[in-house]
């Protein structure tokens, strides 16, 4: 009988034994040395997905020129701050509760400063400056923290090195702000200043501010965003919305400076944190001027879209009462206007007399014919009464004055350097209508709409209304007249008027 082999079965199991798990161990080393799989995604897909990033993604979506960058093909670097970093970021004191109501601007120039163009870094060769792409401002890199504009100099990062077609992504676990963005806000972070200058609202004025404040300093007066950021003065300031100037068709990236600055002293004052239920009981005791940086404001009650509300200088407030720590904000929709200048009962006498007959309508000032050669430059008009056209006001280019004057051997014509050349239009306006027009703004309105083309406004009466335009070489300002009385008694006369002419800063 033959013998089994007894070492043949249990070596002929171990051997298959051996090849199972020699086998096991090779698929399973194979595994663990397969590369990973290529991504699929751009950068926003990649942060959609992921989830956790809903608050970065919805910022950057509102930038389109934003999103194309960060998808586009090439090498860059994101920073990608997450949900918690934005949460995070609205608790910081002052800073607007709602970031969508922050100035677009500024938003965008944050999210920028995230992305580092033109290379894909892993986390473990970090360090350094990195050049962003806002303003090539750079983020720096201690010890594996990232070093910012920010209040945390020490940010750290949470999920590293996440691949995406278009770039490499780092989790981080702080907004990041640059370094002149940082400068520039913590100081005026819950002031006056924060609300006009970060509101998303207030950009136009914000940057009409910025352009106003390099030439204060330039000159060396503070600015105004240094003003209104002071924490222990008291503002009051009324914030003209974005479409006021688009309205007026004034772009502040390239209006006149000094336009500029005149707009903005009328739109705040000092010393004074007023509600708009303090203006309103001031209205009902019977003040109704507010002293701004730039003159008084006329206040009254209005409408604006079917609502009660107060207007000041001319401009309804449309949102009151943004308390910030310094003071308050007012919209308004529209320019704040300073009171005109006001002239009262001023005494022009006939050609011939003793009384000054020539007038200068800026600065008040009466002259006779003899001291008016001198100081021709700023001779706006003159009173006559001529045969045909009594009781008059005539430029000095005009031809009646000219040659009623000269009948009394005071010449005009080649006498006088510089013929200012104002023109003047009778209006239907009756004088209760023109004791009602208080600011510049009025004044400016009422007097453009007449057809002000005449050298002459002839043969007026009692309570005639006369607009009035000054030539280039006088501002091409506007005004108004109003006769309060006319004396005609001597055969030659005399007229008394009340002026008003817009200030030269509106």
């Amino acid at each position: 009988m033959k013998k089994k082999n007894l070492f043949l079965k249990p070596t002929s199991s171990l051997l298959a034994m051996l090849f199972v798990l020699a086998t096991a161990f090779t698929f399973t080393a194979c595994d663990g040395d397969d590369p990973e799989p290529e991504p699929e995604d751009n950068i926003v897909d990649t942060l959609i997905d992921l989830g956790g990033y809903d608050s970065l993604v919805k910022y950057v979506s509102v930038y389109p020129n934003l999103v194309s960058t960060l998808n586009a093909d090439g090498a860059k670097t994101l920073f990608a701050p997450n949900n918690a970093a934005f949460v995070s970021l609205l608790e910081t004191p002052g800073f607007p509760q709602d970031i969508s109501a922050i100035n677009p601007d500024i938003i965008e120039g944050v999210l920028a400063y995230h992305l580092v163009p033109g290379q894909e870094i892993a986390a473990a060769d970090l360090s350094g400056e990195l050049t962003t792409a806002f303003n090539d401002e750079v983020i720096t890199v201690n010890n594996g923290t990232l070093e910012t504009g920010a209040t945390n100099p020490e940010i750290t990062l949470g999920e590293t090195d996440i691949a995406s077609t278009s770039g490499l992504i780092h989790e981080v676990n702080s907004v990041l702000i640059p370094p002149s963005v940082g400068a520039r806000l913590t100081p005026i972070l819950g002031t006056v200043s924060g609300t006009v200058l970060l509101a998303a609202d207030f950009s136009s004025l914000a940057v009409a501010i910025q352009r106003v404040d390099a030439a204060r300093v330039e000159r060396g007066d503070d600015p105004f965003a240094g003003i209104l950021a002071n924490r222990q003065g008291s503002y009051t300031v009324f914030a003209p919305v974005n479409a006021v100037f688009e309205g007026a068709g004034i772009d502040p990236s390239t209006a006149d400076v000094s336009f500029l600055e005149s707009v903005i002293l009328n739109h705040v004052i000092a010393g004074d944190n007023l509600s708009a239920s303090d203006i309103q009981g001031q209205l009902q005791s019977g003040d109704n001027t507010l002293t701004s940086l730039g003159g008084e404001v006329t206040v009254s009650p209005t409408e604006f879209q079917g609502n009660a509300t107060l207007s000041i200088g001319g401009a309804a407030v449309v949102s009151p009462d943004n308390v910030t720590g310094n003071g308050t904000v007012h919209a308004v929709a529209g320019f704040v206007s300073s009171n005109a200048n006001s002239y009262s009962t001023v005494l022009l006498g006939a050609q011939g007399s003793t009384d000054p007959s020539f007038y200068n309508a800026i600065e008040n000032v009466r002259t006779g014919y003899n001291a008016s050669i001198d100081v021709s430059a700023s001779i706006d008009f003159a009173y006559y009464w001529g045969q045909d056209n009594k009781n008059s006001l005539g430029a000095i280019d005009s031809d009646a004055l000219d040659a009623v004057f000269d009948t009394q051997n005071l010449s005009i014509s080649g006498i006088f350097g510089t013929r200012n050349a104002t023109r003047f239009q009778v209006t239907e306006l009756s004088a209760a209508e023109f004791d009602g027009i208080v600011t510049n703004a009025q004044v400016a309105g009422v007097a453009n709409s007449e057809l002000t083309a005449n050298p002459d406004a002839t043969n007026l009466v009692e309570g005639s209304v006369v607009a009035f335009k000054l030539d280039d070489a006088r501002g091409g300002l506007f005004g108004l007249i109003k006769v309060a009385e006319v004396n005609d008694t001597n055969g030659t006369g005399s007229i008394t008027i009340d002026v008003k002419v817009v200030a030269d800063a509106f």
